[in-house]
């Protein structure tokens, strides 16, 4: 009796479905996935100049403006509404709050709060800052550029 030849080759399965259902699941995720919203996104109109050179000149009427300032020998912030100072974030977001809303019952409907950082103040105050508007429903945050004394850089 003749043995019969045995291939010893392995058999190769086929790949097709597999990869079909690979494909499946893939597409299905993606369908089915939802992106978070980003919970860092920082509402603010940015300025559209190009620095300094471009700034206006201040507006005769008195704005909402907080400045920051560091003083880096006390390696200590400041912060100002207006020409005031004020210890802490939370005291400050008291007081803009109440301006915004003598501006906004004066008739003015765009008033914002117009935020001014020396440039030597660190970012994560400013962030904290902007959290904190942020947190007390002041949506209408603009930038404005400040000299090295924390003064309003004016077109010379």
């Amino acid at each position: 009796m003749a043995k019969a030849k045995i291939d010893d080759k392995m058999p190769q399965p086929d790949m097709t479905p597999m990869i079909d259902c690979i494909f499946q699941l893939l597409i299905f995720f993606m369908c089915s996935i939802k992106f978070k919203v980003i919970e860092g996104k920082l509402l603010s109109w940015l300025p559209k100049d190009k620095g300094s050179q471009n700034i206006p000149p201040p507006k005769l009427t008195e704005e909402v403006a907080v400045r920051v300032t560091f003083d880096e020998k006390e390696k200590k912030l400041h912060y100002y509404l207006i020409n005031r100072e004020f210890p802490n974030v939370d005291d400050l977001i008291k007081e803009v709050k109440g301006a915004l809303e003598l501006k906004k019952a004066s008739g003015e409907k765009d008033a914002a709060v117009k935020l001014g950082p020396a440039r030597n103040v660190p970012m994560q105050p400013i962030i904290a800052l902007l959290d904190a508007c942020k947190l007390n429903n002041i949506d209408k945050v603009e930038f404005q550029l400040l000299d090295e004394s924390g003064l309003k850089a004016q077109k010379k």
